[in-house]
């Protein structure tokens, strides 16, 4: 029994593990992208006032999405990998 718990936690610790790195995802270069633009749209008219709302407007929304995204990952493959330790060991059937 013990070994079958000890196994448990390792395919669950390995599940939580295989989820990418914030900075090696595709998500986060396209987010340094839009922030990039955004600033630099700033420094195009510097005088203007429109261009610093959207600077400012483009970078947190690009910001609060890609956080918000990320937490909405790992939350789903907390998830996930806690459903298939579950069933594993408890399948259903089994009594």
């Amino acid at each position: 029994m013990r070994q079958d718990v000890d196994a448990l936690l390792e395919r669950l610790a390995k599940a939580v593990k295989e989820t990418k790195s914030g900075y090696k995802t595709t998500e986060f270069w396209l987010t340094l992208v839009a922030i990039i633009v955004s600033v630099a749209t700033m420094f195009v008219s510097p005088e203007s006032l429109w261009g610093k709302i959207i600077a400012a407007a483009g970078s947190v929304l690009a910001a609060l999405g890609y956080g918000y995204h990320r937490t909405k990952l790992k939350k789903d493959a907390t998830k996930a990998a806690s459903k298939a330790v579950a069933n594993a060991a408890f399948p259903v059937g089994s009594e």
